[in-house]
């Protein structure tokens, strides 16, 4: 179980304004996108946690296949998440995940 997070990283409150416990798909969802959107090494209080993502040149040909790689990397030790493709656009990447079969896209600004 987790507390849940808002897009900007704060807690998320339901209808009375209160925090709220996550679980199941909806955690490891939340983990999977604080791991991906988080810079390798500069989270002070567990510097493993993170991904080299930022560090991909995203106008490369290569770029979506690299990081693919560095996001299966990154989620290796989340047996339920499963990357199955990258795309890119706008600047914006897209990371789609598979969480215990379901599909869920993880987007990214760079």
């Amino acid at each position: 179980m987790d507390t849940a997070l808002n897009i900007n990283g704060d807690f998320d409150r339901d209808s009375s304004g209160k925090a709220y416990r996550i679980c199941g798909n909806d955690e490891l969802k939340q983990k999977v996108y604080i791991i991906l959107s988080a810079r390798l090494g500069e989270f002070v209080y567990d510097r493993t946690l993170g991904s080299e993502i930022y560090s991909i040149d995203i106008s490369s040909p290569t770029a979506c296949g690299e990081i693919t790689a560095k996001a299966r990397k990154a989620l290796f030790e989340i047996p339920q998440a499963e990357v199955t493709k990258t795309e890119i656009m706008d600047g914006k990447i897209t990371v789609f995940v598979d969480i215990n079969g379901v599909n869920n896209a993880v987007e990214l600004r760079i």
